[in-house]
């Protein structure tokens, strides 16, 4: 049973690898996870987006929702003219490491 982690950073980058503008013209870099562990970047346009995870400390990488090489910790994702939800990352906490 996964326990959701509130206050981690979780940053955006376009298709380019750059900052992300969204529909109102509001720069969009990162965010932190609320209490139940989810994020929102609101009024994205239509592209090709990393969204990146920042671990909590004392925590390690175990899966992300996409599931492919780039790593744990990123998740690609394209949008169209819908939202994108299930784009949740997996932590597990190291032996020892006491957690954050």
């Amino acid at each position: 049973n996964d326990t959701p982690i509130a206050g981690r950073v979780v940053s955006l980058t376009d298709s380019s690898g750059g900052h992300v503008v969204n529909g109102n013209g509001n720069p969009v870099t990162s965010i932190t996870t609320d209490a139940t562990g989810q994020y929102i970047f609101p009024e994205l346009p239509p592209d090709d987006y990393t969204i990146e995870q920042t671990n909590a400390p004392g925590y390690e990488d175990v899966s992300d929702a996409d599931g492919n090489s780039n790593g744990k910790n990123f998740i690609s994702v394209t949008i169209v003219n819908e939202d994108a939800t299930e784009r949740g990352f997996v932590d597990e906490l190291i032996q020892g490491g006491g957690g954050g």
